[in-house]
């Protein structure tokens, strides 16, 4: 069995690094970049993060796309 972790983010530039260490131990990491305008994708993805560029109001939304993402 595999463990997919999604965490979904807006302009997290600051706390995006310390929140994909602690997940390192999935099998993978997606991150739900919902319209950032910092250098949160970028960091994600340094990090060893799968960046899925989504904007959305809705949280269920959201969500469900990285629930849809997900292997």
């Amino acid at each position: 069995m595999n463990l997919s972790i999604v965490v979904i983010v807006k302009n997290e530039e600051e706390m995006i690094e310390n929140c994909l260490r602690s997940c390192a131990f999935a099998d993978e990491i997606l991150v739900i970049d919902n319209a950032s305008t910092d250098k949160t994708a970028e960091i994600a993805r340094k990090n060893g993060a799968r960046v899925i560029k989504f904007e959305s109001d809705d949280f269920s939304k959201t969500r469900n796309r990285g629930m849809e993402e997900a292997k």
